[in-house]
């Protein structure tokens, strides 16, 4: 684009200087450069605006260096002309067709003067311009670096919501995406929204805050997100609303996350066979809630049994029932002292949760104990001693031990060396270990047995169990 330089031409004439065909170098001066652009006709529409239709068929009008589309036509087209009174242009195709497009003055006017930065004049521009255009007007002066000006002139709620993240105003942007919300009819799916509460969640939390992002987080259904700050927060009553929105929305992975930092072992359970997982609901209240299988009013044994049966009846009926007193002394010799350590571990849940997370260090000795093998000892044993029946800080009467976990030396589990008789029944879910049916469980281990019809039984121990299943966390 060339822009004619009357004066330069005035004054070289006066002076005398030599015209040839090719006329003055100095009358024209390259003002813009459209690159990758092939122009097939225009027209000047003002000073400042040249209004063309480009080779691959879009009509476009350049304001002071900054183009805009203005339409994609279907077909070749030639620019007539532009009529700022009736704001549109004029085109014609080949076959004398005349089409027009709509192209307000003070629009051209007003964006000509913000790109020159003369904001007084674009004001003046501005109240000629139809409502109907202030949301492009909007667009316009974000992609010039307006954002506050864009923000004040939209209608768009969703341009709005962007413009207000994008000068971090949270508390704006909050507002936004709540009057969407409530705009939307009775009955409509609310979760369309979720995404715009998650954006303005994640900009609060980068921000710091926790409020607002607990809100938004809370009104989009990011259960991750709660879980995040729940966690960061040791806030226990937002955990226990996590767990509760993960069982609704079946994120089995995330309730079972909640529950076990909860302490609630029962949940944790009821989770695993909810989500179609009975091994491992089995092993799991083996270790931690030993009374889902003992009770009388439990079905988890027997819906283990016949899940397994539907795979292997051979195997399904050589588990061994812990409710069975035939197996109670040989087999789960240590279920009396394990149930005993879970009654202990209930009625000192209160004392448990009233410890605030800043006491981390002067508790995380209690994540060491052994409750079970010291119940195994005596009730009077160090479990019983450490005052969480009590209204005081569990670690007050719990005994210094100078030694850290790693370098306290482990009871190895007694091994036996006679191999698994072929032909006996095995699974990934349990380890053979003894070859005759005089062998019992060895003192100091926990587990579930597997009676086979040679009457051999098989035994893996709780925490071996464990790190067996699937990866839960």
């Amino acid at each position: 684009v060339l822009r004619y330089d009357k004066d330069s031409v005035v004054a070289a004439i006066a002076g005398g200087a030599d015209l040839d065909d090719e006329g003055l170098e100095i009358a024209f001066d390259p003002t813009y450069e459209l690159p990758n652009e092939k122009v097939m006709s225009g027209t000047w529409c003002g000073d400042d605006s040249f209004v063309y239709i480009s080779s691959n068929q879009k009509l476009c009008c350049l304001i002071a260096g900054q183009t805009e589309v203005i339409a994609h036509t279907d077909r070749p087209l030639y620019v007539l002309g532009y009529m700022p009174e009736h704001g549109k242009v004029y085109c014609m195709d080949r076959d004398y067709n005349v089409i027009s497009y709509g192209l307000s003055l003070a629009l051209i006017q007003y964006e000509s003067a913000v790109v020159r930065q003369d904001f007084a004049a674009a004001e003046q521009c501005f109240a000629a311009i139809p409502e109907s255009l202030h949301n492009k007007v909007a667009r316009f002066l974000e992609g010039q670096g307006h954002v506050r000006e864009a923000l004040e002139i939209t209608t768009d709620k969703d341009h709005k919501l962007d413009l207000a993240l994008n000068l971090g105003d949270l508390q704006l942007a909050g507002e936004i995406v709540g009057e969407l919300t409530a705009q939307l009819p009775a009955g409509a799916d609310r979760s369309i929204n979720y995404s715009k509460w998650k954006q303005v969640g994640d900009q609060a939390l980068k921000q710091g805050d926790i409020n607002l992002a607990t809100t938004c987080y809370s009104q989009g259904c990011d259960v991750a997100g709660l879980m995040l700050i729940a966690q960061a927060t040791a806030d226990r009553s937002l955990l226990e609303k996590v767990a509760l929105m993960a069982k609704e929305k079946e994120l089995w992975n995330v309730a079972f996350s909640a529950s076990l930092l909860l302490g609630d072992a029962e949940g944790c359970v009821d989770i695993l066979v909810d989500s179609h997982r009975l091994p491992e609901a089995v092993f799991f209240a083996r270790t931690y809630c030993p009374s889902k299988l003992v009770d009388k009013d439990s079905d988890l044994f027997e819906s283990w049994r016949e899940d397994l049966t539907s795979v292997n009846t051979q195997l399904a009926s050589s588990l061994a029932d812990p409710r069975n007193e035939s197996y109670q002394n040989k087999l789960f010799a240590e279920m009396s002292s394990t149930l005993a350590a879970e009654r202990k571990r209930e009625g000192s849940k209160a004392a448990i949760a009233a410890v605030p997370a800043t006491r981390y260090q002067e508790e995380k000795n209690l994540l060491d104990v052994d409750v079970a093998a010291e119940m195994s000892q005596s009730e009077d044993g160090l479990y019983a001693k450490m005052g969480w029946t009590g209204s005081s800080a569990p670690s007050s009467l719990l005994p210094v031990n100078d030694s850290s976990p790693s370098e306290r030396e482990a009871t190895p589990a007694p091994v036996v060396d006679t191999p698994v008789r072929e032909g006996s029944p095995t699974s990934p879910a349990v380890v053979a270990a003894a070859p005759d049916s005089e062998s019992v469980s060895s003192p100091g281990t926990d587990g579930i047995l597997v009676e086979s019809e040679h009457h051999e039984y098989h035994h893996e121990s709780s925490s071996d169990a464990a790190s067996a299943g699937p990866d839960l966390l």
